[in-house]
């Protein structure tokens, strides 16, 4: 019985106004600032290796799965410009 009621007492159930707490990580905010959001276009190429490029552009040409997603955000950016929701 004992087990019982020590297993219960923990569902505890909260009133109708219960709000839970926010917490934010400690440093969360300054990662955000430090991190971009996006690596901007071919960004491979600061790096200056001519391998790294020939690797990157046979990877461009024969990926399908890349082609589709490219496909993908060209039509997801048609449609947003023509509802007038990004330049």
């Amino acid at each position: 019985m004992r087990r019982a009621l020590a297993l219960f007492a923990g569902c505890a159930v909260v009133g109708p106004d219960f709000v839970p707490p926010l917490i934010e990580a400690e440093g969360s905010s300054l990662l955000a600032t430090q991190i971009p959001r996006a690596l901007p276009d071919e960004w491979w190429r600061a790096l200056k290796d001519p391998a790294l490029d020939k690797v990157i552009e046979a990877a461009e040409v024969g990926n399908l799965d890349l082609a589709i997603a490219r496909t993908r955000i060209d039509a997801t950016r048609a449609a947003l410009q023509e509802r007038g929701l990004e330049s």
